[in-house]
């Protein structure tokens, strides 16, 4: 693959975090706000529309934009992005009489009668992230990384602005939380597309016809065959806790889930994406030259080192900081984030790893994970709803997600050739100093009842923690010195 700009992995999955934590600091800064201005009801509306919309706009290129990737040729790699950007314009006007004809009904059996009065907004939703998640693989091609990073900060700061504007306006419900977040997605994809215009528009005016995207669209017809499904499985699967909290509780209960997400999940899933959108081209590499396992040791460190310390302290301290942070009547939706710390780790560790399914032409087992996943989702959120309880229901959750995203973890490492006792010293490495660290928080917990201790305790904790890989960690200096360079 041709590319106008070198740079080594470290440097190019910088310039993608920089801008996806800029666009979080933002997201974040703007959220105690945001929740005193929408309640959890208009917080789970939101949850709704992101759970319909994100399935759909996964499938609405039908996985096309995976192959941008791949042709040799510049103009080849045209032909499937104008496939791809048409396969999603006209999902997008299917969705159209689809959802004014299904919407409400579907709606209604799902107990989401919340999300009627916003099922128009869908088909505009979907084509605009659809558009946007194709140019990504396009710009990522071109390895506009340092682009790519100032649109996503743009995409956060315009849905913020929006929602902020329309609860100061006085309408503080979901439509205005769900239109700020079509506002993001149109700057993303809009910006995307000028952005490609303006750069490489005589390589697609020269390139672009419509006989080579049907060849390309046969050429590549595995994408569509082996990916949708699998796709469409991932989605329901991240989606289903917003629709079993929706069928069996309130739109509160959605709410409080999504708030949780919002704060702790989004923020893990732009990094790990970042990271996955970097490694994936990189693992390619390594694994034609025979040091595949070296550098897939090298990433689970780095993860490992970045997320578990501060995931695993979510469960001392996350009622008392969503409720400090966001305000008391969000007190709950900490507690379910407190429940779901164990799993977010082990996700955030899986997920950049798992495109070395594709990298190792292992995609049987992707397929399989994904149905694991589907399935014991099902199973344990179902159960929980059965029983009546919200915080059951997430607790199985839970569980189902430790061991399988645990599994899937292991089992791709060691498919890399990355030995068990190197997995093993890193984790404990870098678990070890949780041990003191709990015990002064539970310590702080017994001596006062003060919300603002546990938080001060556990940020002294942090600092702590992070001064310490600063001295014996050189790739996290190195990654320091390079963002502030």
């Amino acid at each position: 693959m041709k590319s106008s700009r070198a740079g080594s992995f470290a440097s190019d999955a910088l310039k993608l975090m920089s801008g996806s934590t800029l666009a979080q600091v933002i997201t974040i800064l703007a959220a105690p706000i945001l929740t005193r201005l929408y309640g959890p009801a208009a917080f789970g509306v939101l949850g709704l529309f992101i759970a319909v919309t994100r399935i759909l706009t996964q499938v609405s290129g039908l996985r096309y934009e995976l192959a941008i990737m791949l042709p040799e040729k510049e103009e080849d790699a045209v032909n499937v992005t104008g496939l791809a950007l048409s396969l999603v314009l006209t999902s997008s006007v299917l969705l159209i009489p689809l959802t004014m004809l299904l919407g409400k009904p579907l709606a209604i059996r799902l107990h989401a009668t919340e999300l009627i009065p916003y099922l128009w907004l869908v088909p505009i939703s979907v084509f605009f992230a659809g558009e946007a998640l194709v140019l990504n693989y396009w710009h990522s091609r071109q390895r506009n990384f340092g682009r790519l990073s100032i649109i996503r900060l743009a995409q956060s700061s315009t849905a913020v602005g929006v929602q902020l504007g329309a609860g100061y306006a006085g309408t503080p419900s979901g439509g205005g939380l769900i239109s700020g977040m079509i506002a993001g997605q149109a700057t993303a994809a809009l910006a995307l597309a000028g952005i490609a215009w303006r750069s490489q528009r005589g390589l697609f005016r020269k390139h672009l016809h419509f006989d080579v995207m049907l060849a390309v669209l046969k050429r590549y017809r595995k994408f569509p065959r082996y990916n949708v499904l699998a796709t469409i499985m991932n989605s329901v699967s991240w989606q289903l806790p917003a629709f079993f909290l929706a069928y069996f509780f309130t739109a509160t209960e959605v709410g409080f889930f999504a708030l949780g997400n919002r704060v702790v999940e989004l923020p893990m899933r732009i990094v790990g994406a970042s990271i996955a959108q970097v490694f994936f081209p990189r693992a390619s590499e390594a694994h034609h030259q025979g040091n595949l396992s070296e550098m897939v040791t090298s990433t689970f460190r780095a993860l490992v080192t970045f997320s578990f310390f501060p995931l695993m302290l979510l469960i001392f301290i996350a009622p008392e900081l969503f409720e400090v942070v966001f305000g008391a009547r969000w007190h709950e939706a900490g507690v379910y984030t407190q429940i779901l710390a164990p799993w977010i780790f082990f996700w955030f560790i899986s997920s950049p790893m798992s495109t070395l399914f594709s990298v190792l032409e292992k995609q049987e087992w992707s397929f399989r994970i994904n149905a694991a996943i589907l399935t014991s989702r099902f199973i344990a959120l179902g159960l929980g709803g059965w029983l009546g309880s919200a915080r059951l229901m997430l607790v199985f959750f839970a569980i189902s997600g430790v061991l399988v995203y645990g599994f899937m973890s292991l089992f791709i490492l060691r498919l890399a050739g990355a030995r068990f006792r190197d997995i093993v010293h890193i984790l404990w490495e870098k678990g070890w100093p949780l041990l003191p660290a709990s015990f002064l928080l539970l310590l702080v917990q017994r001596m006062t009842l003060s919300p603002w201790a546990m938080l001060l305790g556990a940020l002294l904790a942090l600092l702590v923690y992070y001064a310490y890989q600063w001295r014996t960690e050189p790739q996290l200096r190195h990654f320091i010195t390079r963002i502030s360079s």
